[in-house]
């Protein structure tokens, strides 16, 4: 319910895992999602099942990451305008990454018409976590400015995720909105290279 009244007046594109909130806030018109390969290569490494499949998707998604690395090097090329770096990313999106995550989706679809798989299985939860949401996987190729994974994301809350046990009691919703906002500020210091301590002596 917070995230959903939070998101409650976004238009536009958003990167997530596949948190329930946020799943459901791809239903409307006004947004487009892109939920996190990372996640989803989690999913098939942890697995651990012997299927010669769970390695073919993983080493496709490896390969998939491998050429987006190349389309986002693309912005490091001179003389290219904005316009000119996001026609050409998405220029080689279609001829590099499309083909690799059709492969993937296909070789899922595939596997679950051999009727082999047990619902519980972990490789079956795998291909299903991707197979159900293959439109919104697939948002990359149409947007040249969505990436592939939550990276940034995960790696700006991990202080959070860490000290979490020691920030239990905030005391209330308040005292939680509160480390929020403090914890947004020093890593947007962190991420602008200025010293947190300095930024917020200054500002207080």
């Amino acid at each position: 319910i917070h995230t959903l009244n939070k998101f409650k007046d976004f238009k536009g594109a958003f990167h997530s895992d596949a948190y329930e909130a946020y799943e459901s806030l791809s239903t409307r018109d006004d947004i487009v999602w892109q939920p996190c390969w990372a996640h989803a290569r989690r999913k098939f490494f942890d697995s651990q099942s012997a299927d010669p499949i769970r390695m073919d998707i993983l080493l496709k998604i490896n390969k998939l990451f491998e050429k987006e690395e190349e389309a986002w090097n693309i912005n490091k090329i001179e003389g290219y305008t904005n316009t000119d770096k996001s026609e050409e990313r998405l220029k080689f999106r279609n001829e590099n990454c499309k083909p690799i995550v059709d492969e993937i989706f296909n070789d899922i679809t595939n596997a679950f018409k051999t009727g082999k798989y047990m619902p519980k299985e972990s490789i079956t939860l795998a291909m299903g976590y991707l197979l159900k949401r293959k439109k919104h996987f697939k948002s990359f190729l149409t947007n040249s400015e969505l990436r592939i994974d939550n990276n940034v994301s995960e790696r700006n809350i991990k202080p959070l995720t860490l000290g979490r046990k020691n920030w239990m009691f905030v005391g209330s919703d308040n005292g939680g909105n509160t480390t929020a906002c403090i914890l947004s500020l020093v890593q947007t210091c962190k991420n602008l290279k200025i010293n947190p301590r300095e930024y917020i002596e200054n500002i207080l």
